[in-house]
C-alpha cells in the first residue's frame, strides 16, 4: 500500500456561505498534500465536493465541518467517528479547539482573512499548515504578508491559486540523568552550541534522584537560560521513567533524546530537522555514532547505511541499529503511537523497535555524526553484567509475534528457559526470520488505521497481511476486537 497517502492528522474544514466551483482548487490542494505529506487537507464544502467524498477517498483521521448555516446534511452511513459537524460561526468555533490541536486549516473567505489567521493560528500544531484561496481583493495579500511578518514566518503560494503558511516546529531536547555531574555540562553545552537552529527549542532535564551535585548544576542552567527546565524524581525510577517524565513536560512536536554523557557536534541538529521535512520521516538519525572516552578522541564508530531513503525493518531490530542508542530526532506523534519507554535495560532499543513496528519511517542523514561516550557504568554495561539486556530484548520481541515467522517464535519460546539466551548474537547472525515484506507492509498499515479508529480499513489490511504470510493466530484477538465494533 505504498501508493496510499496516509493522512493521519486532524482536519478542519471551514464552511462558509460562498460556494464557487472548487475542482481546480481541489487539484491544487492535492498537489500541496503531495509536497507536504504530513499535512491534512480540509476543503470548503461544496455540492460537488463534500466531506463524505473526502472520507471515502482520503485516509483522514477526522474532519470537523464548521457549518454556521446548517447547509451540510450528514449521511447516516458516514463514519461518525471521522466527521463532526459544528453549527457555529467561524469565530465561535475557534474556541472549541484546544491550542496546537489541528494539523491543517483551510480558509475560503475573501473578507476577513487576517482576522481568521489570528483566531485560528493557536489551534494549529507546530508544523501544521494554514491555507486558503487567493483573491484579487485589494490588500488581500498584504494582510497575509503583514501577519507573516509579525509571526516571522514565510508566505507561500501554490500555482498562484492557493496561499499557505506553515507554523514553525518546536523542538524539545530531553536529557535523562543520574549522577552525571562530571559530564552533563558537556551534553547541555553542546545543545546551546547549535547556533544555526531556525526553530524554537527547549531543554528539559529530569534528574532521577542523583546523589551527587547534578541538581546544583541544573539550577545554574535554569538561571542562565529561560528555555531550560529541569525536574527531579524523589526516588530513582530508572532511565525509561526518567525519559517519560521529560516527554510529559515537553511542548515540542519534535523531540531529540540526548543522553547526559553524550555530545552533539556543533550545528548538527538543524540538518536533521530539514531532512525530516524533506523526506516526511518520523525519525532521523545520524549516519555515524562515534564512540569516545576523552573529548573529541574517537575510539571506534558505528556507521549506518544511507543507500535507501528509509531504513529497512530488518535492520531495525539489530543490536547495532541507529535506534539502539536512542540519540536521534523523532516526532512526538511517533512517540504517541509507539507508547512510552519501558524497562530498565535496552530501553532505547525497545522503544525504537516499537516505533518502527508501529509504522515509523526512519531516515539516516548522510555525513552526520554525534559523540557517544563509552562508560563502564552505562546502562548497557550494567545490563550486560546482570544478564538483563538479552532478557529485556526477548521480552520486546515476544510482544510482537505477528512480525516473525513461526520458526522464530518457537526459538523465542525456547529462550525463556535459558539462563543465558544469547539472543543478541543470534540476531546478528540473522537466525530469526521476519514474515515476508509484503505482509509487513500491510500489517503496519493495519496498525496505523487501527490507532486512528479507521476500523474498516484496518480489518482489510489485517486480512491482506494474513494472505501474504502473517500467521492468523497472532492477529485473531485484534481482528475479533475490531469485528465487535461493527
Amino acid at each position: 500500500m505504498n501508493k496510499l497517502k496516509f493522512l493521519l492528522l486532524v482536519v478542519i474544514i471551514l464552511l462558509i456561505y460562498t460556494h464557487p466551483c472548487l475542482s481546480t482548487t481541489t487539484h491544487v490542494v492535492k498537489n500541496l498534500i503531495e509536497q507536504h505529506k504530513s499535512a491534512f487537507v480540509g476543503i470548503t464544502y461544496d455540492p460537488n465536493i463534500n466531506p463524505l467524498t473526502l472520507l471515502e477517498n482520503y485516509f483522514i483521521k477526522k474532519i470537523f465541518v464548521i457549518d454556521p448555516y446548517n447547509q451540510f446534511r450528514q449521511n447516516t452511513l458516514c463514519d461518525k467517528h471521522r466527521l463532526s459537524l459544528i453549527h457555529l460561526s467561524i469565530k465561535e468555533a475557534a474556541i472549541c479547539f484546544n491550542p496546537d490541536l489541528l494539523d491543517f486549516i483551510y480558509i475560503f473567505d475573501k473578507s476577513n482573512v487576517q482576522e481568521y489567521l489570528y483566531i485560528w493560528w493557536n489551534s494549529i500544531k507546530p508544523g501544521g499548515i494554514l491555507a486558503g484561496n487567493m483573491h484579487k481583493k485589494t490588500n488581500f495579500i498584504n494582510e497575509i504578508q503583514q501577519f507573516c511578518t509579525q509571526k516571522n514566518i514565510m508566505y507561500h503560494t501554490q500555482d498562484e491559486q492557493i496561499w499557505w503558511l506553515q507554523k514553525p516546529h518546536i523542538l524539545s531536547f530531553i536529557i535523562p540523568t543520574y549522577n552525571r555531574a562530571h559530564v552533563i555540562c558537556d551534553a547541555i553545552d553542546s545543545i546551546y552550541n547549535q547556533k544555526n537552529l531556525t526553530v524554537d527549542f527547549e531543554v528539559i532535564v529530569t534528574d532521577d534522584g542523583s546523589t551527587d551535585n547534578t541538581l546544583k548544576l541544573l539550577e545554574k542552567y535554569a538561571q542562565k537560560y529561560s528555555n531550560f527546565h529541569y525536574y527531579q524524581h524523589a526516588q530513582n525510577q530508572g532511565a525509561s521513567e526518567t525519559r517519560n517524565t521529560c516527554i510529559a513536560h515537553a511542548k515540542g512536536d519534535l523531540i531529540f533524546n540526548l543522553d547526559s554523557d553524550n555530545i552533539l557536534a556543533p550545528d548538527s541538529i538543524q540538518s536533521l530537522i530539514t531532512h525530516m521535512d524533506q523526506t516526511n520521516a518520523d525519525i532521523v538519525a545520524f549516519e555515524h555514532l562515534i564512540f569516545f572516552t576523552q573529548k573529541n578522541k574517537e575510539i571506534n564508530r558505528w556507521t549506518f547505511a544511507t543507500d535507501k531513503e528509509f531504513l529497512d525493518f530488518t535492520r531495525a531490530f539489530s543490536p547495532e541499529s541507529p535506534l539502539a542508542s536512542g540519540n536521534y530526532l523523532f516526532t512526538k506523534r511517533s512517540f504517541d503511537r509507539a507508547g512510552t519507554y519501558q524497562g530498565r535495560y535496552v530501553e532505547t532499543w525497545r522503544f525504537g523497535f516499537r516505533q518502527m513496528a508501529h509504522g515509523a519511517k526512519v531516515a539516516i542523514l548522510p555525513d552526520s555524526f554525534y559523540w557517544h561516550r563509552k562508560s563502564k557504568d552505562s546502562n548497557w554495561e550494567k545490563g550486560q553484567k546482570r544478564n538483563r539486556n538479552d532478557t529485556e530484548m526477548l521480552r520486546e520481541l515476544r510482544n510482537h509475534p505477528e512480525l516473525f515467522s513461526d520458526n522464530a517464535n518457537s526459538i523465542f519460546e525456547a529462550y525463556t528457559h535459558r539462563k543465558e539466551n544469547g539472543i543478541f548474537a543470534d540476531i546478528r547472525n540473522k537466525k530469526f526470520c521476519l514474515i515476508p515484506d509484503k505482509a509487513l507492509e500491510h500489517l503496519f498499515d493495519a496498525y496505523t488505521y487501527e490507532q486512528h479508529h479507521l476500523y474498516t480499513e484496518a480489518l482489510k489490511e489485517y486480512h491482506i497481511a494474513i494472505e501474504y504470510g502473517c500467521n492468523v493466530k497472532h492477529l485473531e484477538s485484534r481482528i475479533q476486537k475490531i469485528e465487535c465494533l461493527f
